[in-house]
């Protein structure tokens, strides 16, 4: 069985926020690719949109250690 995916913000892979390295972990790739992916939609879209992108998932998404963070695999458990 797999281990259950968590999203939110990276605890200890951050260069800013760690709202990559939260999408990284989630998806189970490196962070400097989704850096690097980041950067380039970025470029393409005149920067300003994936900045805004970036700043209100650093203000939604919860940190790692947070116990309130978002489970993929979310059951109610009884």
């Amino acid at each position: 069985m797999e281990s259950s995916r968590r999203f939110g913000r990276s605890a200890d892979n951050r260069m800013l926020g760690g709202v990559c390295g939260g999408i990284a972990g989630y998806l189970h790739i490196s962070p400097t690719l989704v850096r690097i992916i980041w950067v380039v939609i970025a470029i393409f879209t005149y920067i300003l949109p994936m900045i805004l992108l970036y700043i209100v998932l650093w203000a939604l998404l919860p940190e790692e250690s947070d116990p309130m963070i978002i489970d993929a695999d979310y059951r109610i458990r009884e």
